[in-house]
This record gives C-alpha cells, sequence and structure tokens, in this order.
C-alpha cells in the first residue's frame, strides 16, 4: 500500500516541473533510444515553457487585488498585536501608580474591544486567502492532473519522482 506522503510528494514534484522553465530544462534532457547502441538527448519544447508560465501567472493575476487586501489586513492585525504590550505598560504607568479600579476597567474593556477586532480582521483575512488559494488550486488542478497522467503514461505505471 503505497503512503499519502507518497502521493503528496509526487504530486509537489510534478507542480514544481511543471512551472519551473529552469529545472525543466535541465531535468527534461531525455535519454532516448534511437537504436539498440547509440542514445541521443533531447531538449523539451521551449515553448511549452512559456505557456505554462503563461497560466501560471494569469493565476496569479486573478487573486492578486485580493492579496492586496490580505496584505492591509496583516498590517492591521500584526499591529493589533502590540495590544497586551501596550496594555501591560498602562496597567504599570497609570493603575499602579494612582490605584485607579476605573483606570483598570476602562483600560480592559478597550484591550477587549482591540483584541475581538483582531481576531475578526484575522478571520476574515484567513477566510480570503483560503478563497484565493482555492480559486488557484481549481484553475490549475486539470493542467496538473493531466500532466501527472501523462507522466504515469509515460513511465508505463505510477509517476514516480
Amino acid at each position: 500500500m503505497i503512503s499519502v506522503s507518497y502521493y503528496l510528494a509526487t504530486i509537489l514534484t510534478s507542480v514544481e516541473s511543471l512551472f519551473s522553465p529552469a529545472s525543466r530544462q535541465i531535468r527534461s534532457l531525455r535519454k532516448t533510444s534511437t537504436s539498440a547502441n547509440t542514445l541521443s538527448w533531447t531538449l523539451p519544447n521551449v515553448s511549452d515553457i512559456y505557456v505554462q508560465k503563461s497560466e501560471l501567472k494569469k493565476q496569479r493575476a486573478k487573486g492578486r487585488g485580493l492579496m492586496f487586501f490580505v496584505g492591509l489586513f496583516s498590517v492591521f492585525v500584526n499591529i493589533l498585536m502590540l495590544t497586551g504590550s501596550l496594555f501591560m505598560l498602562q496597567v504599570y504607568d497609570r493603575v499602579l501608580s494612582s490605584g485607579s479600579v476605573e483606570t483598570l476597567l476602562a483600560l480592559f474593556m478597550l484591550v477587549g474591544a482591540l483584541y475581538a477586532i483582531m481576531g475578526i480582521l484575522d478571520y476574515i483575512r484567513g477566510r480570503v486567502a483560503a478563497r484565493i488559494g482555492a480559486s488557484f488550486q481549481a484553475g490549475l488542478d486539470s493542467r496538473v492532473f493531466g500532466a501527472q497522467i501523462n507522466r504515469a503514461s509515460k513511465r508505463g505505471g505510477i509517476a514516480r519522482p
């Protein structure tokens, strides 16, 4: 029985070989037997490499606008990560020196609201990023699957990396 990690490694290798033109050129020097005693080397078709690269660029361009918003949400989430540190600084500076329970309560409510906002932004960021990833995968699934089947048929069975 072949493990799941073997299949994942096979798929990752296929994706890498599809969309990395330099490594594809180096790896795709294939030995072809022209007769029993001679071997010749064949280079891949260069136009195939550019077609594959343009497909990848097209899929990346689809999610570029949403990636801007993911980056923007990340900036705000990272700024809000400082909330706990700033809360502790304010407690030591204002609350302990004055002994004011009202100040502590106000700071605590403010920090709670900021943490809630951070959680909401982080959730939205994760959902948008997941959607971008799903769209990217859906756009390339048929191409990668077809390449994997083609590779397996050329090798006469299971495609191994």
